[in-house]
């Protein structure tokens, strides 16, 4: 099961803008190495320096738009394309909990001794259950808790 990462609309705007202008300044750059005349006084080798430097922006961004989380029947992934940038920490017999509190969804695992780690699935709410019942339908042992639920807004 794959889910979309959470971007804020700030983030997903700069990320547009920034693939947009990788675009126009390659195909500037593409020009510029074939010797075409351009009106921004660019030589073939700024060009070609161009091209490079637009192609890597436009791969960068791409990259950010395939983050999402991969749920198998073992482990939680975190993907970059279809490369898990955790590296299998993430094995769904160590989680312990997953808890929904304030639109956030957390999850408790074990890794690496005997201290938890929590760690926030970044995802819209959604997509909370799916993620809540992918877990808990691989390790029953899983305890659910919704702190929004026992919030009375007594501070």
């Amino acid at each position: 099961m794959n889910i979309p990462h959470y971007f804020s609309p700030v983030v997903k705007i700069a990320a547009w803008a920034m693939f947009a202008i990788s675009v126009v300044a390659l195909a500037i750059g593409i020009a510029a190495a074939a010797g075409a005349v351009l009106p921004l006084n660019i030589n073939p080798a700024q060009g070609t320096l161009l091209i490079f430097s637009s192609s890597l922006a436009a791969v960068l961004t791409l990259a950010l738009a395939t983050i999402h989380y991969r749920i198998t029947d073992t482990h939680i992934r975190l993907n970059v394309f279809f490369v898990d940038v955790l590296s299998g920490r993430i094995r769904l017999d160590n989680v312990l909990n997953v808890v929904k509190k304030q639109d956030k969804l957390y999850i408790s695992y074990l890794w690496k001794g005997e201290d938890p780690v929590i760690a926030q699935i970044a995802v819209k709410p959604k997509y909370f259950d799916k993620i809540k019942n992918a877990i808990t339908s691989a390790n029953p042992k899983v305890r659910y808790y919704d702190e929004t639920e026992d919030s009375s807004g007594d501070q």
